[in-house]
């Protein structure tokens, strides 16, 4: 399978065709610091839409359509999905529905801490 529209960086991995908002794109993943979801719908430079995998507290309409048409997530990808997807969630939570998720013991049923404001 062959790309559709022309893609130049190097560090991109053609991924495959799909669509994205109702246009037929080109997916690639781009390895960084964070790798990156790009869906290219054209040849020229501007024509993508891209997004850090897990970056957002609100995961962006270009991660969900990729998601959605099947890009696989490497391990630290899903924790920080993850964890922005819970994050939101905490902060949608009145005071007395957060304070309900811990045991007043501070019991634990694993070593995860998905609800911590640290840096994952």
């Amino acid at each position: 399978m062959e790309p559709k529209f022309k893609h130049d960086c190097t560090r991109c991995k053609f991924l495959g065709h799909g669509t994205y908002l109702g246009t037929p794109v080109d997916w690639y993943v781009c390895q960084g610091r964070i790798r990156t979801v790009i869906a290219r719908y054209g040849n020229d430079g501007k024509e993508y839409s891209s997004a850090g995998i897990g970056e957002c507290v609100k995961p962006t309409m270009v991660e969900m359509a990729a998601l959605a048409q099947g890009l696989d997530l490497q391990e630290d990808e899903k924790d920080r999905l993850l964890k922005q997807l819970l994050l939101r969630y905490k902060d949608s939570l009145c005071r007395h529905d957060y304070d309900n998720l811990f045991d007043e013991d501070n019991k634990r049923i694993g070593t995860s801490d998905w609800l911590s404001t640290k840096e994952v």
